[in-house]
């Protein structure tokens, strides 16, 4: 190895340690002080970086917001595929993986710093052109998760898809109540109540 190779290798650890102060500050940044709030300024200060430094890895807060926005769910995907893996091997219920996704994503900081961004990017093409896949490739997890948990069941595709659409869009109605109501003990009733119907719905035969 030459000596600029081993230069290069704490160069290169350096910088991608500052990316990941940048985007977990962003994602805090905005839990707390929403999109319009999370100004450069504040980003740079949380993550203890230069200016220069978060230049050099996002010239823009557009790009920084679409990088945080995958970062987050590219680490809820691995997250959920770990915890498909530990219902599995539990011989857990299937529906263990939405209890999951409400207590570490829908009913947290992190589902409120996606309603911000959702938000901001309904005025910004640019913003929702980069969220719209990697939104649908943590969904595509979420639905190939519950899939491997079912595996061998009599179900058919069409109820296990219908199962997961339903849900999920209870979690998220329920994720957006959170920011005005603060009934913990309401949600999780309510979670335990939709995946009893689900269980039922599953039982029954499609016409």
């Amino acid at each position: 190895m030459s000596a600029t190779q081993v230069l290069a290798k704490p160069k290169q650890s350096r910088s991608i340690i500052t990316r990941r102060k940048l985007l977990d500050a962003t994602l805090d940044a905005i839990a707390d002080l929403g999109c319009i709030g999370a100004t450069m300024d504040q980003i740079v200060a949380r993550a203890g970086v230069s200016r220069g430094a978060q230049g050099h890895h996002f010239a823009t807060k557009s790009l920084l917001f679409q990088a945080a926005m995958a970062h987050m769910l590219d680490g809820l995907i691995l997250d959920l595929r770990a915890q498909t893996e530990r219902i599995r091997e539990q011989r857990s219920n299937s529906a263990s993986v939405f209890r999951h996704l409400w207590d570490e994503y829908f009913s947290g900081r992190l589902f409120a710093v996606t309603i911000e961004l959702i938000v901001a990017s309904r005025t910004d093409p640019e913003l929702r052109d980069a969220l719209t896949p990697v939104t649908e490739r943590f969904h595509q997890q979420v639905d190939d998760c519950f899939y491997i948990l079912s595996r061998g069941s009599h179900h058919s595709d069409r109820q296990l898809d219908s199962a997961v659409r339903l849900t999920m869009s209870l979690l998220r109605g329920m994720g957006v109540q959170t920011v005005l109501f603060d009934r913990p003990e309401y949600y999780r009733q309510m979670l335990e109540d939709w995946l009893e119907i689900v269980e039922r719905m599953l039982d029954k035969p499609l016409k």
